[in-house]
């Protein structure tokens, strides 16, 4: 009884012991996973708080695009000047409507159409699409366009390069301002500082037109002296040919003679085509003068350009 006893009390300790260990490690384990819920909790906690920042941060960012694409599209819409897009292959991809009335384009042909059917000079268009290879924008660059109606335009484009994920050129995004006005302003303003500087110039130009026109006048003198001498030669001429100089004891020949010497016809023989020279020459300078001065005034282009005589 006592071994039984002994077996008993020593399988109840070794029970006891395995129960207190297998408790402990329930309890340690029951710690861990205590301490793995809190864990997990503060960062669950974490998550929600940057998942709430991500979509404050998203909501931001999608208010902060709308209201860019908004400026943009008001932009677009509401520049008087022609804003454009271009495609990878030089086509038009879109216009704004400022651009279209310039160019007196409907918006729905423009998807339809090219660079090179609104730039009047493709050797201008070539160096525009060279630039934008190249350098990968385009400043100020002078150019000529065409209106629907043929009628051509100068403009002024500065344009920047579009590029895909890879860096393969997309297309470009051009603005052009016309210059047909400010050329017209600035022909203008030129015409009048010329004028401005006609009063400048009038002294010389008096001097230059007086000069021969004093010996235009002085030749006119000569000449309306010389023709009322060869009209008294003529005269006696006509009398002796027609024996009437009333004196019968000089021979004919001896008047005509006394009339040559009278009116000095040697000199005027040699001076009259002098004077109706110089004449010439006078009157040469004095146009050549007037021909530079409205050439001044008024200058006049030898280029062709377009009309409409509607």
């Amino acid at each position: 009884f006592n071994t039984l006893f002994m077996i008993a009390v020593a399988a109840v300790m070794l029970f006891y012991q395995k129960g207190v260990q297998s408790y402990e490690a329930i309890e340690e384990e029951a710690a861990r996973l205590k301490q793995s819920e809190l864990r997990l909790e503060a960062t669950a906690r974490e998550l929600k708080e940057l998942n709430f920042g991500l979509e404050d941060m998203v909501e931001k960012r999608a208010v902060e695009l709308s209201e860019s694409e908004k400026r943009f599209r008001h932009l677009f819409s509401a520049s008087k000047d022609i804003v454009f897009f271009s495609g990878a292959s030089h086509e038009l991809v879109e216009m704004n409507p400022a651009g279209c009335e310039m160019l007196q384009l409907e918006p729905e042909a423009i998807p339809a159409m090219y660079l090179k059917d609104i730039f009047c000079d493709q050797t201008e268009l070539a160096v525009f699409n060279t630039h934008l290879a190249q350098q990968g924008f385009l400043h100020d660059y002078e150019a000529k366009f065409r209106k629907k109606d043929e009628t051509v335009i100068s403009v002024l484009i500065s344009a920047t390069a579009l590029h895909d994920d890879k860096g393969r050129f997309a297309g470009a995004e051009s603005i052009a301002k016309d210059l047909t006005r400010l050329k017209s302003m600035m022909e203008q303003l030129v015409a009048s500082e010329k004028m401005a500087s006609v009063g400048q110039m009038a002294a010389g130009i008096a001097h230059e037109i007086n000069t021969p026109a004093q010996f235009i006048a002085t030749n006119i003198d000569f000449l309306d002296d010389a023709f009322s001498d060869i009209r008294s030669l003529l005269t006696t001429l006509e009398k002796t040919l027609a024996h009437k100089s009333g004196d019968s004891s000089q021979p004919p020949w001896t008047l005509v003679k006394e009339a040559l010497i009278e009116t000095d016809w040697d000199y005027l023989q040699q001076e009259i085509p002098s004077a109706i020279s110089q004449t010439r020459e006078g009157i040469r300078r004095i146009s050549a003068i007037v021909g530079a001065m409205k050439e001044f005034s008024h200058p006049s282009s030898k280029d062709k350009i377009y009309n409409n005589i509607n």
